[in-house]
Formats: C-alpha cells, structure tokens, sequence
C-alpha cells in the first residue's frame, strides 16, 4: 500500500464494517480495527449480526475509515473478511486497544479483513488527492 495510505491506518481507531447477512442484504457496525501485515482486524462476540452472512458463507465485506468533518480525509476498502486466528488477534488487538480485555470473554469472535481494492482520498487539498489501487496490482 502506499505509505500515505498506511500512516493513515496506522493513527486512526474507527471504521466502518460492511457485511452481509445470510440474505444478503446489508450490515454495518462502527468498529475499532487494528492494521496490520496487509489485513485489518477486529473483534466482536458469537452471536452479533455482523457474523450472519459470515456464518452462511458470505465473505465479501467494506471497510470505511474517515468520517470526520474536520479532517476531510476518507479510505474506502473492499475485499474478503473470515474469522481470525483468536491467539495472535486478540494480543494484536489489546496491543492497541488494552481496554478492550475487559469486554472480551469466551464468546468473542476475531477476524480478518483482507482488502482488495481501496481508495484514499485527502479533501483538504484542491484537487483532491487521490490514491486508488487493485491490492494485487501493487
């Protein structure tokens, strides 16, 4: 990924997750993530709406970053979301986020998020600056 692409997920928290449920209609969360190694992760509990479609074997997702009026900087993200391995998630995760152990039991579930496409685009600039790729092209 770019590097402007990968400081932007580095500094920032929240996201937007969209799924699929098992119709195939759409599902969205505000989510904390964590990015690392060309994969964002996060966590959630068995049993949440956003395992639905994951359960029925829907594996498409977006992820959406930026939604801040001031900032005027956004990450557009599609690709292929799975459950994660719980181990190394979970300490990736409270390595970033150590308050989240205590909303985290046996009932929670982690996963990956593997983009495929993604588009940042810096507002702030005239014209805006934009920085779209196919992940496998790069």
């Amino acid at each position: 990924m770019d590097p402007k692409v990968l400081d932007y997920l580095s500094q920032e928290r929240m996201s937007v997750l969209a799924t699929a449920f098992a119709d195939g209609s759409p599902h969205t969360a505000a989510m904390h993530f964590v990015y690392k190694d060309k994969a964002l992760y996060f966590s959630t509990h068995f049993g949440n709406r956003k395992l639905d479609g994951l359960n029925a074997g829907h594996t498409q997702a977006s992820v959406c970053i930026g939604f801040s009026e001031t900032d005027w900087t956004t990450l557009q993200m599609d690709g292929h979301i799975e459950k994660s391995d719980p181990v190394s998630t979970k300490s990736l995760i409270l390595s970033k986020y150590p308050e989240s152990e205590k909303y985290m039991d046996p009932s929670t579930v982690f996963l990956k998020f593997t983009p495929r496409w993604y588009r940042y685009t810096d507002f702030k600039v005239t014209p805006p600056a934009i920085i779209e790729s196919d992940v496998h092209s790069t």
